[in-house]
């Protein structure tokens, strides 16, 4: 059974969409309330309220509720019901297009191409800018500059020095970190396997601290969509022009990922999951 920590629905939808003539995502009951305002209406009569959404059995989804004026709890749990049976839909439809991929001559596990997709059990580095621009926050840096002054047992006569020099390394990382967050498409960077995966927040259904918690090697389905080749430095409009590519190494160097000498790919996540 997989337990899924990104589904890009999105693609699964596109993609089976091709395949089969149309995906089904979701179910729905016209003639089901959603809404709770609507949940908020009284009335003296006693209303009898079941839905059945008609899915196998071993899915087991089935709200009945027998509900007087005082009681708004059955519209409640048929919105919740749609949004379970849509991650339903959605996790059943990522099995039937990774059985696909894998007949299909288009998995590659080594010299990619464009287009090839990769199926992957791996370890992972996670770089969320958002959750790492929170660690170098001012109060963050004075904790690390005061541990690393008693860890290294720095000189009272050295340590304004050592300070200060601190503060500018950590604040120019600081900087950085906040030039290449508005230049990449996604603000969480997933690195496996010689590949650089941007990880879109809204098909995240764990936090950035429960991944990198919980999970050493993790699953991945992923779509190769270019080759990485280094800028060089010509000319301020070159840089310009590159400036992803042209910063991204010297970033990721920042985090142990050498992406110049480590030949590297830059791929779409499709799903990423633990079974």
């Amino acid at each position: 059974m997989k337990e899924f920590i990104y589904l890009d629905t999105d693609y699964l939808t596109s993609a089976l969409a091709q395949l089969n003539n149309g995906k089904i995502l979701t179910y729905s009951n016209e003639g089901a309330t959603t809404s709770t305002d609507e949940s908020k209406k009284t009335s003296s009569n006693q209303n009898t309220s079941k839905v059945n959404f008609g899915l196998p059995k071993v899915i087991g989804v089935n709200f009945g509720n027998d509900k007087t004026s005082e009681d708004s709890s059955a519209f409640i749990d048929i919105k919740s019901a749609k949004e379970i049976i849509t991650k339903t839909f959605d996790d059943n439809a990522f099995d039937i297009l990774l059985e696909y991929i894998q007949k299909s001559d288009e998995v590659s596990d080594s010299n990619y191409k464009d287009g090839d997709f990769v199926v992957l059990n791996n370890e992972y580095k996670l770089i969320d800018f958002d959750f790492l621009l929170t660690l170098l926050g001012d109060d963050f840096i004075e904790l690390y500059i005061n541990s690393a002054i008693s860890n290294n047992k720095i000189e009272k006569s050295k340590e304004n020095n050592f300070r200060s020099a601190q503060k500018k390394y950590y604040k120019e990382l600081r900087k950085n970190l906040e030039r290449f967050k508005k230049l990449v498409p996604s603000s969480t960077l997933l690195y496996t396997n010689n590949i650089l995966l941007p990880v879109k927040k809204e098909f995240l259904r764990d936090s950035f601290e429960d991944i990198s918690f919980k999970y050493k090697r993790i699953n991945f389905l992923a779509r190769i969509t270019r080759k990485f080749e280094y800028i060089k430095y010509e000319n301020d409009s070159n840089m310009l022009i590159n400036a992803v590519d042209y910063m991204m190494p010297s970033i990721l160097k920042s985090f142990h990922i050498d992406i110049i000498d480590n030949e590297t790919y830059i791929a779409t996540p499709i799903a990423i999951y633990i079974e």
